[in-house]
């Protein structure tokens, strides 16, 4: 039996399903309603959706998404212009720029960076020591 090989479409689609179990697709798919230009709810609570739900499924992994090529970081800022700008229904000549200052939202990188900077703060003494400390160790021959 041959191994999975994958497909090109898969390789580049990954990075966005990291994080997404069928219950967060579902919650993505329902909030999208929410979310739509045409929506009656306030900016203020599209953005509160936006920030409670969507980002934390987009940016999971975001600690070890780190790491990967900034073709796959650029898709997830891709999708998080296209969702700030369906929030407040910008058209389509306005700089996402602008969008990310007046909602004070930042960008994905930048988000990754403060992110990963906390969890590196919590890391106590005693486990740095041990993530630090070589598992293996070679011999003296």
């Amino acid at each position: 039996m041959r191994p999975h090989v994958p497909t090109r479409y898969e390789k580049n689609s990954k990075i966005l399903r990291i994080g997404c179990e069928k219950s967060s697709i579902f919650f993505l798919f329902a909030l999208g309603s929410l979310i739509a230009p045409k929506s009656t709810l306030a900016i203020k609570h599209k953005l509160l959706l936006y920030k409670a739900i969507v980002r934390p499924v987009m940016l999971y992994g975001s600690p070890i998404l780190g790491t990967t090529s900034i073709r796959n970081l650029r898709k997830l800022q891709v999708f998080q212009n296209q969702q700030l700008a369906r929030i407040v229904n910008a058209p389509w000549y306005v700089r996402r720029k602008l969008i990310h200052q007046d909602l004070k939202i930042d960008p994905v990188l930048d988000f990754m960076k403060i992110i990963s900077k906390k969890i590196l703060r919590k890391i106590t003494p005693d486990s740095q020591r041990i993530v630090a400390a070589p598992t293996i160790r070679p011999s003296r021959s």
